[in-house]
């Protein structure tokens, strides 16, 4: 049972090479079998199933030369499936880089409005603290409505 696996998977390796050498990347293929393509690439992937077939039924080639050429066009589908794959995920690419970019800018406007906001805090902190001291020192009272303690966050 193994070895048959194996020699199925071993036969449709040695296939699939045979296709890859049969399919190149121009409009005509270079495989003896192949050479005689009725149709171009671009027509071969344009053309509708139903087209397709009866295309081939009046071509005159043998079984496996249409079973080829039915293989190239799913090849070629797929080849034109992945070119589009391949741009849309570098659009999306493109797209989250410009949205990190934009918000990496935001977090870091926000960062120093924050800065700013704590410095103001700051600020008012020491200038509270000061006049506390002076109304203390020349006895004012302070009323319960003013007392603020600075160890509460906000």
């Amino acid at each position: 049972m193994k070895k048959e696996g194996r020699r199925k998977e071993t036969h449709k390796r040695t296939e699939d090479a045979a296709m890859k050498r049969d399919l190149d990347d121009g409009n005509e293929s270079s495989g003896s079998e192949l050479g005689r393509m009725p149709i171009s690439d671009d027509e071969l992937v344009s053309l509708s199933v139903r087209e397709l077939n009866r295309h081939l039924k009046m071509s005159g080639l043998n079984r496996s030369e249409i079973v080829k050429m039915k293989q190239r066009r799913r090849t070629l589908k797929n080849r034109g499936y992945a070119a589009s794959c391949r741009n849309k995920r570098m659009e999306q690419k493109d797209e989250l880089e410009h949205d990190k970019t934009v918000t990496v800018t935001e977090i870091n406007k926000l960062r120093e409005e924050n800065r700013k906001i704590q410095e103001e805090i700051n600020n008012i902190r020491e200038k509270y603290l000061a006049l506390k001291q002076y109304a203390q020192q020349q006895n004012i009272p302070i009323p319960k409505e003013l007392e603020f303690s600075f160890e509460t966050k906000i």
